[in-house]
């Protein structure tokens, strides 16, 4: 019988949890190691997070003389909406390799799903595309002005003033509750072998995986010029738990990029043509094939854009 354990059968229709997915992101991922405000949509359509547009007024609590009035104190408020945008893949091999393979293609295509799903989410959340209804605007976009400085080059005193500047903004702005440093693996090597003109670490502090205090993310996914300091208390990311289903009934458009609905090209209306043949096709069914599919829902956005989000362009350390 159909069993969640058996893997090759219907243990492909077993609804994971977000947490066990994120722990399975967690080696190959950014997102899933820094200390983001995290959500999930758990069947609602949106999620409103209430967001400080400014740090006045505030709720402080102020020096009063015994029998004194308590000071009355007040927020600016907005707030940021959350939406699901569907990260989906699908992956399909023939009965008689899943019958012969060892270990299992189905597991192989499962791992392979998380791995790159993994890169493909730090690529859009580093990166600099505009959001739209599909797609989350990567977090490059909130790094102008005064957020963001092209390095000053790869000497030990460059380095020092590439992240001096960078934290100053941010504890400027008024942030900086849970900093961390996000590089590519490229950088981090550059800042642990700098050495200043007299041969000493110019951050001693990096064999511990730290900058200047602050803790160090990387992944092969950051891009190697640029380097993110990033206030990860005012990031909030939401996912639902990822839906994986398989099929061996099903017809696919066998496109990897631009995948289009499936249309007969000889169909027609009043005598006319009217379907375009979106090839290739195959049929799962009638060529004794099966598919795996991954839909994950996820969304994220920078709470008060103006300083949470700091990159240090053309780095070369």
């Amino acid at each position: 019988p159909a069993m969640t354990s058996v893997p090759a059968w219907a243990g492909v229709l077993v609804r994971d949890s977000y947490a066990a997915f994120m722990d399975l992101l967690r080696p190959e991922s950014v997102v899933p190691r820094l200390p983001l405000s995290t959500h999930e949509f758990n069947g609602y359509n949106t999620i409103k997070i209430p967001a400080r547009t400014a740090n006045t007024p505030n709720l402080a609590g102020a020096f009063r003389a015994e029998g004194a009035p308590i000071r009355v104190g007040a927020l600016a408020l907005t707030s940021i909406t959350l939406t699901p945008k569907s990260l989906g893949v699908i992956g399909s091999f023939t009965a008689e390799m899943l019958e012969r393979s060892t270990p299992s293609i189905e597991a192989i295509i499962r791992d392979a799903m998380v791995q790159d799903t993994a890169a493909a989410l730090d690529i859009a959340f580093l990166s600099n595309i505009a959001g739209t209804a599909i797609q989350p605007a990567g977090i490059q976009t909130y790094a102008t002005g005064g957020n963001t400085a092209a390095s000053a080059g790869t000497t030990s005193a460059n380095l020092i003033a590439d992240v001096r500047g960078r934290m100053q903004a941010m504890t400027a702005a008024g942030m900086g509750r849970r900093p961390v440093w996000v590089m590519n693996p490229a950088r981090w090597f550059g800042a642990q072998l700098s050495v200043t003109a007299a041969g000493t670490p110019t951050f001693p502090e990096a064999a511990s995986g730290t900058i200047l205090g602050l803790p160090v993310v990387t992944s092969t996914s950051v891009p190697p010029a640029v380097v993110f300091l990033i206030d990860a208390a005012e990031v909030s990311f939401a996912g639902g738990a990822p839906r994986f289903l398989g099929t061996d009934v099903a017809t696919l458009h066998e496109e990897d990029t631009a995948p289009l609905p499936i249309a007969d090209a000889g169909a027609t209306a009043g005598g006319s043509a009217t379907g375009v043949g979106n090839g290739p096709v195959r049929s799962l069914f009638q060529t004794n094939s099966a598919a795996l599919r991954a839909v994950w829902e996820v969304d994220w956005a920078v709470m008060r854009p103006n300083g949470a989000v700091q990159t240090i362009t053309a780095a070369a350390w």
